[in-house]
């Protein structure tokens, strides 16, 4: 160990005083600054993914640079004949020489961190995300490290190493970017040996074991190479023999992990792992579930690495089953079984793959089957993995209910109109129904009433029914507008409800007459004609407020949009605006690009409460003086959450954990507010993006620069 520890303090001293190994960091960190800083403000999003997706590219480059003279340049020098003389052993200097560049190439990484400092003060970022991507950025950096090391004790000439270390390395780099264009029956073998199908899940927050046990056995495998292939061993006999038995030993090691393998989620959230209420759910399973899932082995990208993941995290439901989940995978390419998935509702995808002279048009299988007692339910298409888990709990728990919940809009007074995805969504959960309540009463077992943004006045016959749903014991919502905008000329006109205004006052409520701007926004882009170019102009927008601050109760999403919103008050507030929000009173005109903001003191900027709601008795306004069993209210101050041309996707997510609120269905709640570890930015100016722009370029290469300086003196002294 002492001889390994003298190698290794020689090669980081021999580093660091070469002068190239400072132009070399300084040509990756400042590449790395701007692919962390150029797609930022664009995605508007906190993540470090284009810094994670770009390092592999350059370092393909800068790895066998460092590496060519570990042991090439020991040859030439002649100073390999003088290592043979004293009492070291090979591996001693191999791992010395090893070790001592994986510990520049983690000094080069250090000034990286200055990205997720910075980042962290313009937005939420995933630590656990983070600390996994810097895993493995390491791994593969030791994978390359070995592969230079190696290439660099073949040859006396450090070109030479330099050529043959890029090969191996675009060998395994090359084959990940061009994977939708191999032919499907080399995906697979591809896939299990290119870096990019093993580093992804790095980035996106997950340690699998079968991807460390892929790049340590990378690691070892070229070491033990290079160990065989030194000076001291050329002439061994059996160097060949022990070189492809250790090779054989490390390719059943990797086989094995493919199937005992295990998975480490370290998002926040734990968005690829299966919540409690998941857990719950399968535990008290009264029959046993059979589930079915018709994936195709030979897949092309990138539907071939959803279907791995589809595979593996059907596994937990099974695990987590305690044997009531019965799971089957069938390929009905391979097993003739095209008919079965047909029949089962399992769609076909199409794609097309080049054959000898032609594009040939292929099929390939990625759904599933969930049977439960004389039921079932399918996913004919598994779209997005980041939903598999919501989608099948969803469907194991239709299965498995005896009687759905009544949930009931209201209408005949202008309600908004559910798009349809989002009827389809609450028909299967739910039995949907819709009213008038001109002409019908409200069904006694509803469990829930919503009233979403009606446009017409409520009369006193109209408000008696619903008070009268409210004193039998059912939940109610209200989402309530107080300006009809039109996104086309963005005019505001007041709508007034005042039966509306006066039943939730009497109990406690109240909604805002003027509505919320927040500096905290959705970013909007607004198209204009100039002559024969159309120009889009991305403005910041603070009527769409951009919400992060939600109550544990409804587990909002990282962010929803809330379009036009008016403050509310009167219960526990579920969702609220941010500090830097404030209430224009008198609307009229609410155009992007001619809207006057006003000046920071003119406005008292506070957070403004946007959802309320408070479970209690409430007492009726007739005269009779009765009061309800104990109910849930909530009261919104917009019903634009489901308003698909000024909402995301994290809006209809929000308004669909209200619901269940209302509901009282906690489970599907938590399984869908996992979300996509998406962290919305901090609005920032111009001038504050491009000195943002120019720190993380400038401050990682001045950090290092100033440590070669600091060296430098000390050495002439």
């Amino acid at each position: 160990m002492r001889e390994m520890k003298i190698i290794f303090l020689k090669e980081i001293r021999s580093y660091l005083n070469s002068p190239v190994t400072y132009i070399l960091f300084a040509v990756f960190l400042i590449a790395s600054g701007w692919f962390f800083v150029s797609p930022l403000f664009v995605a508007g999003i906190a993540t470090l993914d284009p810094f994670f997706a770009f390092a592999p590219f350059i370092l393909t480059f800068l790895v066998p640079a460092f590496c060519m003279r570990l042991i090439a340049e020991e040859e030439k020098s002649g100073t390999i004949e003088v290592l043979a003389t004293f009492p070291v052993e090979p591996h001693h200097i191999i791992l010395g020489k090893f070790l001592a560049a994986y510990a520049i190439f983690g000094i080069m990484f250090l000034p990286t961190l200055f990205f997720p400092i910075l980042l962290s003060f313009l937005g939420k970022l995933d630590l656990g995300v983070v600390f996994s991507s810097y895993l493995g950025l390491l791994l593969l950096t030791g994978a390359m490290i070995g592969i230079g090391i190696f290439s660099s004790s073949l040859t006396r000439s450090q070109v030479g190493s330099y050529v043959i270390a890029l090969a191996i390395i675009l060998f395994f780099v090359f084959p990940g970017k061009i994977m939708r264009f191999l032919p499907p029956f080399l995906q697979p073998l591809f896939e299990k040996i290119a870096f990019d199908p093993r580093y992804d899940p790095f980035l996106r927050g997950i340690i699998d074991t079968k991807d460390l046990i892929y790049f340590l056995s990378l690691m070892a495998f070229f070491l033990f190479l290079t160990f065989n292939s030194y000076r001291k061993w050329r002439e061994r006999p059996l160097r060949l023999t022990i070189g492809f038995m250790f090779f054989i030993i490390l390719l059943i090691i990797n086989y094995l992990s493919l199937y005992i393998s295990h998975r480490f989620d370290l998002t926040h959230g734990k968005i690829y792992s299966l919540t409690p209420a998941t857990r719950k759910i399968l535990r008290e399973l009264p029959a046993p579930l059979i589930m079915k899932a018709y994936i195709s082995e030979e897949l092309p990208h990138p539907y071939a690495e959803g279907a791995r993941y589809i595979r593996d995290f059907l596994k937990e439901y099974k695990t987590a089953g305690k044997g009531k989940v019965k799971l089957t995978f069938i390929d009905p390419v391979k097993e003739d079984k095209r008919s079965e998935a047909r029949r089962a509702g399992i769609a076909p995808l199409t794609f097309t793959e080049m054959g000898s002279a032609e594009y040939a048009v292929k099929e390939g299988y990625m759904g599933i089957l969930l049977i439960f007692r004389d039921k079932s339910e399918v996913i004919p298409v598994v779209e997005d993995v980041r939903d598999l888990e919501y989608e099948i709990t969803r469907k194991i728990k239709k299965l498995i209910q005896t009687e759905k919940k009544v949930l009931v809009f209201t209408k005949g007074h202008g309600e908004r109109e559910l798009i349809r995805d989002l009827r389809n969504f609450l028909s299967e959960q739910y039995d949907l129904r819709f009213v008038d309540l001109n002409k019908d009463t409200i069904p006694k077992n509803a469990k829930a009433l919503i009233v979403l943004g009606p446009q017409l006045k409520f009369s006193k016959e109209n408000i008696e029914k619903i008070e009268d749903f409210i004193m039998h014991g059912g939940n109610c919502g209200f989402f309530i507008d107080r300006y009809r905008v039109t996104t086309q000329g963005f005019s505001a006109q007041p709508l007034p409800h005042p039966m509306l205004d006066s039943l939730l006052e009497h109990y406690g409520f109240k909604i805002g007459k003027g509505l919320v701007f927040d500096l905290e926004c959705q970013t909007v882009g607004y198209r204009s004609d100039q002559g024969r170019i159309a120009i889009v102009n991305y403005i910041n927008y603070p009527p769409l407020v951009l919400c992060t601050r939600f109550s544990s109760k409804v587990k909002g999403p990282e962010s929803a949009v809330f379009p036009f919103v008016s403050p509310v008050e009167g219960g526990e507030v579920l969702a609220s605006s941010s500090p830097k929000s404030w209430v224009e009173e008198n609307v009229y005109f609410l155009h992007p690009l001619y809207m006057r903001l006003p000046k920071w003191k003119e406005k008292e900027h506070k957070s403004y409460p946007l959802v309320v709601a408070r479970t209690d008795t409430f007492h009726t306004w007739k005269k009779e003086g009765a009061k309800s069993p104990p109910v849930r209210i909530l009261v919104c101050g917009t019903s634009r959450l489901v308003d698909p041309e000024t909402s995301p996707v994290s809006s209809f997510r929000f308004f669909l954990n209200l619901v269940d609120y209302l509901m009282e269905d906690q489970e599907l709640m938590a399984m869908r507010s996992k979300g996509f570890g998406i962290h919305p930015l901090k609005p920032l100016g111009k001038t504050g993006r491009l000195l943002f722009k120019v720190i993380n370029l400038i401050l990682p290469t001045l950090s290092i620069a100033g440590y070669g300086l600091f060296r430098w003196k000390r050495r002439m002294r």
